[in-house]
């Protein structure tokens, strides 16, 4: 049994009954757990009762066990790959009432299971926090595509002509496949937490592998909130032949914000500059490092440097709950006249947000830190199935470009609808400027030449990308192509 699968297996064995059940939960368990029915005879007991006799682990468990901690990662899981299952029923078969339906209801069991589990991994007395709630904009999304469905299906039921009040295009569909796209991305950061979360509630990790998880999270729980994970990267040299790590960087977290903001979270190895085991992150677009957002907490601090709110605001802007640092945030601080002072103050809050210590530097905190990164890539890799390791010291910029490039198909597709829904429907005392057929056509060829000219500009090298540019055909397959390429990137 993988790692994976033993830890699952040990979380499902807990004494209490879970409540939560699906229609595709054998399908589940003999995906991840090979044998269900005999799943305690493989675990290795002694390690377990090893674990559980542990002071910490002891009340830690009894914690868990109590809470309905187990019953809630377990469901958790579970809840993940029934909403898969809907996905890629979506992306095959098309987009329905009774699909979007069980997206929206398993997205909001979700976000209830995935919230219990994160708030029992804290001390019990710290109070309720919205961030751990990780589900809220992926309900939001869900609940978008339904509300959409809905609408239809209660036309269709009532027998009124769609044409009177609503328009399916020819860019539903990819519609739909982005939409479905977007929120499988935002599913990874629930798997990424949950992945975390079993690392230190588990005996089959180290007490090393669990603090390390454990730091990691309490790093990044705020920082990930409503956000879309695109890709993980764990360093593929951790076992090399030398003595030193051929790169600093043991994982990459690509993400991305409702604003288009493109970030790369980093676990890095002591090196040049920095003497600690740390987190820190960059924005690939820009080709720059960047810090941390900060809380209410460091505000004061910041703005009693700043002087003023119109500097402030220069440097930094609020989305979340969490203050983050502009792109031009090195320029702006260039910029400032007359105050040396000023200028290292604001450079040395950077820096300080920019490196988040993990561990200090020592010999065994760096075998917790390698321990750490293996146990994760082979928990995801027999989680998603697909290999994450990579170059961790590859330069990020392809991947940004072409994460941007869907984004910018999304929302071209968007304006397309706009515009063709406008043309159909009739508003009481104010017509829409009426499309003709031919004038659609126009529109849609100049798109795609512009779309052709941002290919050959920003991927010269991607020959089938290329390709795409020299055939015939319209907007929506071209479109359907591209995105086709996109997917076999593994984004």
């Amino acid at each position: 049994m993988s790692k994976f699968g033993e830890s699952l297996a040990f979380i499902k064995s807990m004494p209490r009954e879970s409540i939560y059940h699906t229609k595709n939960e054998e399908g589940f368990n003999k995906k991840y757990l090979e044998a269900s029915s005999s799943m305690r005879n493989t675990l290795d007991q002694q390690k377990i009762a090893a674990w559980q006799k542990n002071a910490h682990h002891k009340s830690q468990f009894q914690r868990y066990v109590f809470g309905n901690y187990y019953e809630n990662l377990y469901a958790s899981f579970l809840f993940i790959y029934e909403i898969e299952l809907i996905l890629d029923e979506i992306e095959y078969d098309g987009i329905s009432f009774n699909r979007a339906n069980a997206l929206i209801n398993m997205c909001s069991l979700l976000s209830v299971t995935s919230t219990n589990m994160m708030i029992l991994i804290d001390d019990e007395e710290h109070l309720f926090s919205k961030k751990y709630s990780l589900c809220n904009d992926l309900i939001n999304m869900a609940k978008n595509i339904y509300d959409a469905t809905r609408l239809i299906y209660s036309i269709s039921s009532n027998d009124m002509p769609l044409s009177d009040t609503f328009m399916v295009t020819s860019y539903d569909g990819i519609e739909a496949r982005l939409s479905c796209k977007y929120i499988q991305n935002e599913i990874s950061v629930i798997k990424l937490f949950c992945i975390l979360a079993m690392m230190q509630s588990t005996p089959m990790c180290s007490a090393g592998v669990t603090f390390v998880a454990k730091t990691i999270m309490e790093q990044l729980r705020e920082v990930l909130y409503n956000k879309r994970i695109m890709r993980m990267v764990v360093d593929s040299d951790l076992y090399g032949n030398s003595s030193e790590p051929h790169t600093s960087t043991r994982l990459k977290i690509f993400f991305a914000m409702g604003n288009s903001d493109r970030y790369c979270i980093r676990l890095d190895l002591p090196h040049e500059g920095e003497n600690n085991i740390h987190l820190n992150m960059n924005e690939p677009a820009h080709k720059r490092a960047t810090g941390f957002p900060f809380t209410e907490t460091e505000y004061s601090e910041v703005f009693e440097i700043c002087k003023d709110s119109t500097l402030f605001d220069k440097l930094f802007y609020r989305q979340d709950d969490l203050y983050w640092f502009r792109s031009n945030y090195s320029a702006t601080i260039k910029s400032i006249d007359n105050c040396e002072a000023q200028k290292h103050a604001l450079e040395e809050f950077r820096h300080r947000r920019g490196h988040i210590t993990i561990l200090n530097n020592n010999e065994e905190h760096l075998d917790m830190v390698t321990e750490f990164s293996k146990a994760f890539a082979e928990m995801m890799i027999d989680y998603l199935g697909t290999s994450i390791y990579g170059n961790a010291s590859y330069f990020d910029d392809d991947i940004y470009k072409y994460i941007l490039f869907r984004d910018y198909i999304f929302d071209v597709i968007i304006r397309i609808k706009e515009r063709e829904l406008l043309n159909h429907m009739q508003v009481r005392d104010c017509p829409p400027p009426v499309i003709s057929k031919y004038d659609k056509r126009t529109e849609e060829t100049k798109r795609k030449l512009l779309f052709c000219k941002y290919i050959k500009e920003k991927f010269p090298d991607d020959k089938e990308l290329i390709l795409y540019t020299e055939k015939d055909g319209g907007l929506c397959d071209f479109f359907s192509n591209c995105l086709d390429r996109i997917d076999q990137l593994g984004l």
